[in-house]
């Protein structure tokens, strides 16, 4: 089992760095659009000169860290079992003073 493992890792292909420029331009085209269609990728990687492959992952990852940030603002501190008496309690604390709690602390 160990050795197919390490048959498997061993064809894995290596990671690709992808530019600042590159980076900005895959902004850019996210702004534009999330889910470009496949003939959108073609010619982005194209006039990137990177692999199809590696702009539809880039996509991909880039749509997923949208949904989690999404997700993670919002999320309030009473989502979690805090009350406003807790959050006033420890003012100070590093988990609960992240702005997190939006209105007024009665």
């Amino acid at each position: 089992k160990q050795w197919y493992q390490r048959r498997v890792r061993g064809k894995r292909k290596r990671r690709t760095t992808i530019g600042i420029t590159a980076k900005d331009n895959l902004e850019q085209h996210f702004e534009r659009q999330s889910k470009p269609s496949s003939q959108e990728i073609q010619a982005i990687a194209k006039s990137l000169g990177l692999e199809k492959e590696v702009v539809r992952v880039w996509f991909c990852n880039r749509r997923q860290r949208e949904k989690r940030v999404k997700t993670s603002l919002s999320i309030s501190p009473e989502g979690f079992g805090f009350t406003s008496q807790h959050l006033q309690q420890f003012p100070h604390h590093p988990h609960l003073s992240h702005g997190l709690l939006i209105g007024k602390i009665e």
